[in-house]
């Protein structure tokens, strides 16, 4: 950050979110002039959201280069402020300039095909201007570059920089529907070694070849080229279930839509992946995918390996609610956007070590949890939660320790439960911490 004092309370910061997510800063803080110290710190104007980014990115890149390929999932979420009418600079969450107030934040998250996140690749933070919301009029004639949907282009373009700097890594940038942007599948398909695209498709597009055919129709008329099961999580709309997908694939050409078909501009190929779930539950809208990629896709195998690394999609949103969830970034309080922002960077790292300590656990459960852990920290553990001490020159797993801070948290840990997520981990580390602080005191201050 260019001044060692700012990185040293930067540190300090991170440390005190970590074992109290979603604490109120002062209570975070622990004192009256540590939470006066972090005031200053999201009020400074030199602090720079892109270089505490930048410089978890380095170390992120380091993870990423060991792994062939790199999902970098990406997707927007609005935090709603509406109760914290006070803040200045907060904008429309909605479609009306009066509604509910708050800002927007696109992240672009880098996974593992096991879906363990690597780092923050990029983190888009705005708030929109009250007197343009809801104007829709012009729209389609402006550059793609004066429109919100922009933030799907800057993604794969963060992409195509961390794809420079790792020449033996496959990095594949994902996105929902919202990012079925034709120029950002323009950009795609013409570079050369990667970045790569996956994204859902929304609109039912023109086919250059054949004539007269649209993307949806051509595609459902393709014979079904395999069958995969892929593990749905629980929505508001739906429960948790297992749902089996036919899989078609075909490349296809896409014409411009209407108005950018500029002189010069030719179709587009790109492989069409539809995966359609069959044998769904009565009265449960089936899954219905229509994917669109200019990786190379040339057997049924390589066709259901997309479509599982569009099933990691999913990761985004957990990350997202853990922001919300365990970071509690709504209830923030700072006076300004810019305050908010600054804070919400660090909030980012949180989380992220958050949804990677849930991860890596269930990925590599065998990593020992002095990894992660302290002495002290695994040893209150088991004092508090297996009521005995820690065993001596028997090795404690992650995945055990884990467990543990969970069922601090919560976690009833019963057959059923499978393994414990970010809410009941997070919950744990706050108490882990209070009752290590309390340990090390109590043993400092004993009589011999």
């Amino acid at each position: 950050m260019g001044d060692q004092r700012l990185e040293k309370r930067a540190r300090r910061i991170l440390k005190d979110f970590f074992v109290h997510p979603g604490a109120a800063i002062p209570q975070a803080c622990g004192s009256k002039a540590a939470a006066q110290a972090a005031y200053e710190f999201f009020d400074n104007w030199s602090v720079s959201s892109e270089a505490i980014l930048a410089s978890h990115g380095r170390r992120a890149l380091e993870r990423m280069a060991a792994e062939p390929v790199i999902l970098a999932v990406q997707d927007t979420t609005s935090f709603n402020h509406t109760r914290h009418g006070e803040i200045q600079g907060m904008g429309p969450i909605g479609t009306q300039a009066n509604g509910p107030q708050g800002f927007f934040l696109h992240t672009t998250l880098a996974l593992t095909p096991q879906r363990v996140p690597l780092g923050v690749i990029q983190a888009q933070v705005w708030a929109r201007d009250p007197e343009q919301t809801g104007q829709s009029e012009g729209r389609s004639q402006r550059p793609i570059e004066e429109k919100e949907s922009y933030k799907w282009m800057e993604s794969f373009q963060a992409c195509q920089r961390w794809q420079a700097e790792l020449p033996g890594t496959r990095i594949v940038n994902i996105g929902d529907r919202e990012a079925d942007v034709y120029e950002l599948l323009e950009v795609a398909v013409g570079l050369v070694g990667g970045p790569y695209l996956l994204i859902r498709a929304e609109q039912d597009r023109c086919l250059a070849e054949p004539t007269g055919q649209h993307l949806w129709s051509w595609m459902e008329q393709q014979p079904v080229s395999g069958h995969l099961r892929v593990a749905l999580k629980r929505t508001p709309k739906r429960a948790a279930r297992v749902a089996t997908l036919e899989v078609r694939w075909a490349p296809v050409q896409l014409k411009p839509p209407r108005g950018k078909g500029r002189p010069g501009r030719t179709a587009l190929t790109v492989t069409a992946i539809l995966a359609q779930e069959v044998g769904a539950p009565t009265g449960v809208e089936p899954v219905c995918w229509m994917l669109l990629t200019n990786l190379g896709v040339d057997s049924t195998e390589s066709a259901l390996e997309k479509v599982e690394w569009y099933c990691g999609r999913w990761e985004i949103e957990v990350f997202h609610g853990i922001l919300k969830g365990n970071c509690k970034v709504e209830e923030r309080q700072l006076e300004t956007f810019q305050r908010q922002q600054r804070c919400l960077t660090l909030d980012l790292l949180i989380a992220w070590q958050i949804h990677f300590l849930v991860k890596q656990s269930r990925q590599h459960p065998d990593l020992p949890a002095s990894l992660v852990f302290s002495e002290d920290e695994l040893q209150v553990l088991y004092l508090c939660v297996e009521k005995k001490p820690l065993p001596s020159g028997e090795p404690v797993s992650l995945q055990q320790a884990t467990r543990l801070v969970a069922k601090l948290g919560g976690f009833l840990a019963r057959k059923s439960d499978g393994q414990p997520g970010p809410k009941t981990l997070g919950r744990g580390l706050r108490r882990l911490h209070d009752m290590t602080t309390g340990y090390c005191s109590a043993r400092a201050h004993s009589p011999p």
